[in-house]
């Protein structure tokens, strides 16, 4: 058997983090879409496994060569990062697009009547982790050193579920924002029919008095 051994505990948290962002990414579309690339890159570190495990089973000519085996693992690992960070990438753009999505239909003072934190504290917060993910997104080098790559990732899935954490928020507060949206209305039409019914009066008085 080949003295490798490959680091599982990374793999698998790695993994664990790129299904969790993509499973929650995939609910904010209509149709529970998802983004191809992550898979496409799923599928080749998948192939490299494939590689590892056939040699380590005598299955190929690399018969349980240790560095051939390490090699599959690392091309693997690099291919699991590239999924992570492409759905990473992909998941903050949607949720953005999905904040303005919900919020397009009320309008500023319904927002701050419902959400009195959102100007103040949310689209602040929003900003800051949007711009802390461009700056990793122009800096992430799937080549560099194991824990520097390994802390990145960390920080981005830290990042991306700060994003998903305010949609949540906002989401919750859709009943809120429906109701006063709601209120509104029926308040602009009351507004709208007295002063309506005031004009027809002082018209009649206007023609009576006449």
């Amino acid at each position: 058997m080949s003295e490798y051994n490959p680091p599982w505990e990374e793999i698998i948290r790695l993994h664990q983090n790129l299904k969790y962002i993509v499973l929650k990414a995939e609910e904010l579309t209509k149709e529970k879409e998802t983004y191809i690339q992550p898979i496409l890159e799923q599928r080749d570190a998948l192939d490299h496994f494939i590689r590892s495990k056939a040699a380590e089973l005598g299955l190929l000519e690399k018969t349980k060569d240790s560095y051939y085996i390490e090699q599959q693992f690392e091309k693997m690992k690099g291919h699991l990062y590239r999924a992570f960070f492409d759905a990473a990438d992909w998941a903050s753009t949607s949720i953005r697009d999905e904040v303005d999505f919900v919020l397009s239909r009320y309008t500023h003072e319904c927002i701050v009547a419902v959400i009195p934190e959102y100007y103040e504290e949310i689209i602040p917060s929003i900003d800051n982790i949007s711009n802390k993910i461009a700056l990793i997104r122009n800096g992430k080098d799937i080549a560099q050193e194991k824990n520097e790559i390994v802390e990145e990732v960390n920080r981005y899935f830290d990042l991306v579920d700060g994003l998903f954490t305010h949609l949540s928020k906002i989401k919750s507060k859709i009943r809120g924002l429906e109701d006063y949206r709601k209120r509104s209305l029926i308040e602009k039409w009351k507004n709208w029919i007295i002063t309506l019914i005031i004009g027809v009066i002082c018209i009649i008085l206007g023609w009576l008095i006449n």
